[in-house]
């Protein structure tokens, strides 16, 4: 047996019988113990200049965003599974902490009692959720189920037919065609004179349809122009002409999930896709760039930068209207189901949640929805275990679609990286019908 040979061995033993698993543990008490000091610093000093009451709230919620910060960069086997908590984390602290060192509060304007209380709430659910599902999901590699389905994936796409490519290139270009259309006939004087997104209903992707075949289309063809030189000119193209009028007119949502879903990709693809050099370059300063870009256009549109962060603020203050004001919305959790039902087979009229919560009319701006907003309406009592259940049950079906090959981790990732805007059968809607668009344009036809 060779030095080599023993050495490995060592190793394996190691991992097997805890011996690496212990250094590593170590290594990161210390690193979390001086984070604690940190955020001791960071408290003392928050008492000593913003003595109102809260503090201790923005405290926790800096700690724990911190936390998972820094568990992020500890665990890299799971840092897609920490990076979804993180993500979730922003959109249920940031209405609290706009609020505490700005003052600035939205419509319909709850009171500091009901905007403390909701945001309180939210955290525990958030910290609830991430706990047991740490536990449920402790020996999973989310780092090598990404790799794994990525690799499949992109495979698929190198495989598909030409036509493939053209055709949903072609898809592509049309709605674009059709978006600067509507473009031309508002007017560019009206665009920039209105509201962010005032015009977005007179473009195709205002019909939530047009909206799954614009993402999942977009996030094939993305992909295409990664791993098909040759097809690359007219996948970047179609890409541009697509979104371009869409981001004309404010709207953005929908091209940051195909944004997420191809840095999933940068980030889990080989050598044969991508060097190294251009990998790290990609997601270490292009992709933070581009989000930054695609954050901040709300705040360049209404000149205001707070209104960068609108898309974390916005959501929970659908909480806060249903824990400030006793109000009624047909929809639970179970009614929610039929929506993966087209609405000729549902025995039920069911609307997803945020168009019930705007035809309210409580509110001047979009909040979309809000995930412990819907565990809210399914029991008020019981709001922190309704969350908790629906975010591991969603977490799951996201592990084993990707795993048995049925949806990409990627669209995935893409997705679910904006539940804190959304709810539990939207999300699942998304993903299940833009799987299967997907899938009909990797699928090769054979004709006997």
């Amino acid at each position: 047996m060779t030095a080599t040979d023993l050495k490995t061995r060592k190793l394996a033993a190691g991992k097997v019988f805890g011996v690496i698993p212990m250094r590593r543990t170590i290594r990161n008490l210390v690193i979390l113990g001086m984070s604690v000091l940190f955020l001791m610093f960071l408290y003392t000093f928050s008492s000593i200049y913003w003595p109102e009451a809260g503090k201790l709230l923005v405290f926790i919620q800096f700690a724990w965003f911190i936390f998972l910060g820094v568990l992020l960069f500890l665990d890299l086997k799971k840092w897609f599974f920490t990076a979804f908590w993180l993500a979730l984390t922003l959109y249920h602290i940031m209405a609290w902490l706009i609020f505490f060192f700005r003052g600035i509060m939205f419509s319909p304007f709850p009171s500091i009692d009901i905007l403390y209380s909701g945001s309180v709430l939210s955290l525990k659910a958030i910290i609830s959720g991430f706990i047991i599902s740490s536990i449920i999901f402790i020996n999973t590699d989310w780092n090598a189920w990404m790799q794994s389905s990525t690799h499949s994936f992109i495979q698929q796409i190198q495989r598909a037919p030409r036509y493939s490519i053209y055709t949903g290139a072609l898809i592509l270009l049309i709605l674009g065609a059709i978006g600067w259309v509507n473009v031309g006939q508002i007017g560019l004087e009206a665009i920039i004179a209105n509201e962010r997104r005032a015009y977005i209903s007179d473009l195709p992707i205002a019909d939530h349809n047009i909206r799954l075949i614009y993402t999942a289309v977009s996030i094939f063809i993305a992909l295409a122009a990664l791993a098909r030189r040759r097809e690359r000119p007219i996948t970047i193209a179609s890409l541009i002409i697509c979104w371009s009028p869409v981001l004309l007119v404010g709207s953005r949502h929908f091209l940051v999930v195909t944004l997420i879903a191809f840095f999933l990709a940068i980030a889990s693809s080989d050598e044969s896709i991508i060097s190294t050099k251009n990998r790290r370059i990609f997601v270490f300063a292009v992709f933070p760039v581009s989000l930054l870009v695609m954050l901040s256009i709300a705040a360049i549109w209404r000149r205001n930068a707070i209104s960068s962060l609108n898309e974390f603020i916005l959501p929970q203050y659908m909480l806060f209207s249903l824990m400030g004001k006793n109000i009624s919305i047909p929809y639970d959790s179970f009614r929610g189901f039929w929506l993966m039902f087209p609405n000729f087979v549902r025995p039920v009229k069911v609307v997803d949640l945020g168009t019930l919560f705007k035809n309210l009319g409580m509110t001047s701006v979009g909040v979309g929805a809000n995930p412990v907003a819907a565990a809210y309406l399914d029991s008020p009592g019981h709001t922190i275990l309704f969350f908790s259940v629906t975010t591991i049950l969603l977490l799951l079906i996201v592990y084993y679609l990707g795993k048995f090959r049925l949806a990409p981790a990627i669209l995935s990732g893409g997705l679910i990286f904006i539940f804190g805007r959304s709810d539990f059968w939207v999300v699942l809607w998304f993903l299940v019908y833009s799987a299967i668009v997907i899938k009909l344009f990797i699928t090769r036809i054979r004709i006997q």
